[in-house]
């Protein structure tokens, strides 16, 4: 898959090495560490409008292709690698105790990411097998 010219932001550096290994051009950031793509844009939705007008890939929450995938203009790829995923963390003094808003932000963001998880996972199933 990553033959082909892959479009998207700079992904972290904890994920660039493997990355490079597997595609066909891009470049680390010397300085970051981030892998640069061959085609660099500044949002998902801007690399997606690139898959669609080229024979570049892109990676993309299910949530901003489903529509074009249903309609046929786009294709999920069966590529699901260990360290092709997001992570993020909720950082706060040690010290500090949270207040009630910030523990009810953080136990609506979890809950809002379980559902989006559930979701893509559904419509996943059922798309159409590629080959």
């Amino acid at each position: 898959v990553l033959a082909y010219p892959y479009a998207g932001t700079r992904l972290p550096a904890r994920v660039a090495r493997r990355f490079l290994n597997h595609a066909s051009a891009g470049s680390i950031d010397p300085i970051s560490g981030d892998f640069l793509p061959p085609v660099k844009v500044n949002s998902v939705r801007s690399a997606i409008e690139v898959v669609l007008a080229s024979d570049a890939v892109t990676t993309s929450p299910m949530a901003l292709i489903e529509e074009r995938v249903h309609a046929g203009s786009l294709v999920v790829l069966p590529l699901h690698e260990p360290w092709m995923c997001t992570a993020y963390g909720f950082v706060y003094l040690r010290a500090s105790e949270l207040s009630p808003a910030a523990e009810a932000l953080m136990a609506e963001i979890r809950a809002v990411e379980a559902e989006l998880s559930e979701a893509e996972a559904a419509t996943a199933e059922r798309l159409p097998a590629q080959a």
